[in-house]
């Protein structure tokens, strides 16, 4: 069985397309709104979450993919493979990648003869995407786990994600900010995020003002690739639509990227920040 099965959790930033042409199975986030659950993208999908979401009269929350849908995944996937990969969201703003670890020991008790491992991408969205897709066009050209783990591994230093949130409002709103930063003057600056020194934790950047967000955004892009290289990019956009798309056409002017997707949060990615529009790239 020379076929390595590929997994990743809800916050890999991919299009749906993607994901069913590489068979890619993907262990949903939990989604936690006025005291009822979901699992992210399947209980729940975006265009439910927003409505709820600015409606909500207390902070939601996330909470990592269930044990029962890592042993029903690799359940599944040892049927046709004795090979798997997990690649996961930064282990360090989520135990996602610690439960997956943990339902992989208690399945190889009774399954031994598969080989599972896990690797930490440090990252999240589509820098997490870019790393499972990468797995999956290895693994069907016929790569093997070894081979496949060799290739992530020396790809994840690569990986950058960038995102602009809206202006403070909503955060104040959801209880991550406290109200006494509601003042006129801080809503009009948004906040920048993101993971680009492989560190695994996400990183908070100077607020920038309205008008230059996106030209932000790409300047701090821009620090992260290496110039005169093939540039690969995904955009990430929730209500704001229009945004995204003048993101599009500024990356595509900037960077003239090989391989470009445009892709909308699923409900965990926005619980804990917001609505925003983010870029995820490498070279």
């Amino acid at each position: 069985m020379p076929r390595v099965g590929i997994i990743t959790d809800s916050i890999h930033g991919l299009p749906p397309e993607l994901i069913q042409e590489y068979d890619i199975r993907v262990a949903p986030m939990g989604v936690n709104i006025n005291n009822k659950g979901y699992r992210d993208g399947m209980d729940i999908t975006s265009r439910d979450f927003y409505k709820l979401f600015k409606e909500m009269d207390s902070p939601g929350s996330t909470s990592a993919a269930s044990p029962g849908d890592f042993l029903k995944i690799y359940s599944s996937l040892a049927r046709v493979t004795d090979s798997m990969v997990y690649i996961g969201v930064s282990r360090l703003v989520t135990a996602t990648y610690n439960v997956a670890q943990q339902t992989r020991e208690m399945f190889l008790e009774d399954n031994p003869g598969i080989r599972i491992e896990l690797i930490d991408s440090k990252n999240c969205m589509g820098a997490l995407g870019f790393l499972v897709l990468k797995a999956a066009r290895a693994a069907g050209a016929g790569k093997n786990l070894p081979e496949i783990i060799e290739i992530i591994l020396n790809m994840i230093p690569r990986i950058k994600y960038l995102s602009v949130l809206d202006t403070l409002r909503y955060l104040i709103k959801i209880g991550r900010l406290p109200k006494t930063a509601a003042s006129e003057e801080k809503l009009k600056f948004r906040p920048l995020i993101g993971m680009t020194d492989n560190s695994g934790q996400m990183q908070s950047f100077a607020p920038v003002e309205v008008p230059q967000a996106l030209n932000k955004l790409l300047e701090l892009a821009d620090n992260c690739i290496t110039p005169g290289k093939p540039v690969h990019a995904m955009i990430h956009h929730s209500e704001y639509v229009e945004e995204a798309e003048e993101l599009r056409r500024l990356v595509i002017s900037r960077f003239k990227p090989v391989e470009l997707y445009v892709t909308e949060y699923t409900p965990a990615a926005l619980m804990s920040t917001g609505l925003m529009t983010g870029l995820s790239l490498y070279t």
